[in-house]
């Protein structure tokens, strides 16, 4: 068990930790909404999904579900919405082996998509140095920690 002073000390870095990565993902979701005008493809499901499938190809919908931690279900609503936006497609009977078998791969609008947004995201990277640094300090123990009391 840590002293007082250290649970307090970690206490208040965890919490600030916790309001910069909050902070990080809103400047970065609200980047990426407006870059693709399409809000239900920007969130961290969809994007990994999209992500996931440009890096490693084509993949069935129980990986993904494990990939995003949605259910199998809520993938499943998630793929139809992704589909119907033209972001990905389902190819029923693409693995020889399993003919029953799904895999989902990304349309061109998918891979345009993503492209926009890590363009997007690349341009605000020079916005997020600060939470980054905040956030290297915070887990360092560092100065910001004082500067910054919650």
């Amino acid at each position: 068990m840590l002293p007082p002073a250290m649970d307090e000390l970690s206490n208040r870095s965890t919490a600030r930790l916790l309001l910069l990565m909050a902070e990080f993902g809103n400047a970065v979701s609200m980047a990426m909404t407006k870059a693709a005008g399409e809000p239900d493809l920007v969130g961290n499901a969809p994007i990994l999904v999209l992500a996931s499938i440009d890096a490693s190809g084509p993949q069935r919908p129980s990986d993904l579900a494990k990939l995003t931690g949605l259910s199998s279900g809520g993938l499943s609503k998630l793929l139809d919405r992704m589909a119907e936006l033209g972001a990905i497609r389902r190819e029923h009977g693409a693995v020889s082996a399993d003919r029953r078998a799904v895999l989902v791969s990304l349309t061109g609008r998918g891979t345009d998509l993503l492209r926009l947004l890590t363009a997007e995201l690349a341009n605000h990277l020079p916005d997020t140095r600060a939470f980054v640094a905040e956030i290297a300090d915070v887990l360092g123990m560092g100065v910001s920690e004082r500067a910054h009391p919650i």
